[in-house]
């Protein structure tokens, strides 16, 4: 009885390939990471030992399949070659037979692999024909040389298989079947003489180009323009707008009714807002007419209350119509003698008198002019500076030739740009002065170059120093800062060396040398 098959390792891998018109599987061990090229038939048959069938069934089943006919004993001498490259396992599972006692070979069975293959059709060859000629080896591969992971020990992997699967027509008597060695690929070469010289090359230029672009700037001194840090001081900032100390325009006043005047205010009075300056002579019999008016509408609400209180509704209607009628007679007489009289709209000094008493004026005559005897400062600023500014606001002047000495006031009226500012002390500027107005002050600040600032991770601000010859990063606390200077409040020192040029490249602890 023929002996049963072997069985082929389950875990290899096979991918098919086709190189020349001829199909191929390249088979590779994930134990040892080498792989064998084989033709497709003889993968094909390699898959059917699986330690149940015997020799004689698997040569039955490849000569109905291949177009050649081996023996049980070519099959035998083949599986022993794959034993020998460690492609089958140690021990075969012991052969399970079917209810016909012969194991079913089928193409669909074996192990799994990659990538199906193209069924390959062969031919028979017709009785009397001449033999087909003999398939070529596959090409040569490189392929990995680790020994295979099994006990016994493997054979080198350049060696060929001593013989394969025979070729010979099926229709032909296999008197002696013809063998094709396959030759194994050669295995990987380790790295030559030259490999070697070439890596050390490639060593020594990367090293050259790691010293030339990081650690030798490291090492040679970096040229840096500097500037030394003065004491803390007081600064003083000022609006981009300047102007000067005007005198007070003086405003005119007319009557709004016509008449005979009865009375005026004399020149140079100092006046307060609401009093009287000049009136109508009608408007003194009228002035009189409501005061009386003003006693009786008193006397006729007192009235109501009375009665009210004691409950005597019907009495207390007849008051609050006496009331009302009063109400009404006064407002006629306050309009009427409003227009009988101009009356000053805020303190000021009468400047000039331009009517007199018994003069008879028409509507809108000029009778009287003021002069403001508050001090006032009048600066143009840019649009983006009075935006911000509004009435009523303090504001602090300082005259060009007094520094020290800054004027307090409040501001007026912010218009189109123009901001006028009524300064507290009249005596503190005398019109013609020039002005600007202050911003913002600081005390115990440093100023330094905007362009020495840089940016901490947090946010924040940082200068590089130059401390004992090398660079030194610290930050600093900036109070206030514009396009070309910062001023520091926190983080220098007087007489120390701030780095003031471009600090992009710059790293602390290298040595520095100032330009």
């Amino acid at each position: 009885m023929s002996p049963t098959t072997p069985r082929l390792r389950p875990e290899l891998k096979a991918t098919a390939a086709e190189e020349a018109g001829i199909a191929y599987f390249d088979v590779s061990d994930p134990r040892t990471g080498s792989s064998l090229r084989l033709y497709d038939f003889e993968w094909l048959i390699a898959q059917k030992l699986d330690g149940r069938a015997t020799f004689g069934d698997l040569a039955s089943w490849a000569g109905g399949c291949f177009g050649f006919a081996p023996t049980a004993a070519d099959l035998v001498v083949y599986a022993g070659k794959l034993d020998e490259l460690g492609l089958l396992e140690t021990e075969a599972k012991p052969a399970q037979e079917s209810d016909s006692g012969l194991l079913p070979l089928d193409l669909e069975e074996g192990i799994v692999i990659d990538t199906e293959p193209e069924p390959v059709v062969t031919a028979k060859t017709p009785v009397g024909a001449p033999p087909p000629p003999a398939v070529p080896p596959p090409p040569a591969t490189s392929l990995a040389a680790a020994p295979p992971a099994i006990p016994r020990a493997a054979p080198p992997m350049d060696m060929a298989l001593a013989a394969t699967l025979p070729v010979t027509p099926a229709t032909k008597a296999p008197s002696k079947p013809q063998f094709t060695p396959v030759p194994m690929p050669a295995a990987k070469r380790g790295p030559t003489a030259i490999t070697w010289v070439l890596g050390a090359l490639l060593l020594a230029v990367s090293g050259i180009a790691v010293w030339m672009l990081w650690l030798a700037p490291m090492f040679a001194p970096v040229k840096v323009r500097v500037e030394t840090v003065g004491k803390p001081q007081d600064v003083v900032q000022y609006y981009e707008g300047t102007g000067s100390v005007v005198r007070s325009q003086p405003t005119t006043l007319s009557f709004a009714a016509a008449g005979k005047v009865g009375d005026v205010v004399a020149p140079g009075t100092d006046v307060k807002a609401g009093m009287t300056l000049a009136s109508l002579d009608v408007a003194t019999p009228l002035e009189k007419e409501l005061a009386d008016v003003r006693d009786r509408a008193a006397f006729y609400t007192s009235q109501v209350d009375a009665a009210t209180a004691k409950g005597k509704l019907s009495e207390a209607k007849k008051f609050e119509k006496k009331v009302a009628e009063k109400q009404k007679r006064i407002a006629l007489l306050e309009g009427q003698v409003k227009s009988l009289r101009i009356v000053a709209p805020a303190g000021a000094l009468v400047s000039e008198v331009l009517v007199g008493v018994g003069d008879d004026v028409a509507i809108g005559k000029p009778a009287v002019k003021l002069v403001d005897q508050q001090v006032m400062a009048e600066l143009k600023l840019t649009a983006a500076e009075s935006t911000a500014l509004q009435a009523g606001d303090p504001a602090s002047l300082v005259v060009a030739n007094r520094v020290k000495a800054p004027i307090t006031g409040r501001i007026r009226s912010v218009e189109a740009g123009t901001v006028r500012v009524e300064l507290t002390d009249r005596h503190a500027a005398k019109p013609g002065d020039p002005v600007a107005m202050v911003r913002n002050r600081l005390s115990g600040v440093t100023p330094v170059p905007a362009a020495a600032l840089s940016k901490t991770p947090g946010g924040g601000h940082q200068v590089y120093l130059v401390i004992g010859g090398k660079l030194q990063l610290r930050p600093v606390l900036v109070t206030e800062k514009n396009e070309t200077l910062a001023y520091v409040s926190n983080g220098l020192a007087p007489g120390e060396q701030v780095v003031v040029s471009s600090t992009a490249s710059l790293l602390p602890g290298a040595k520095a040398v100032a330009e």
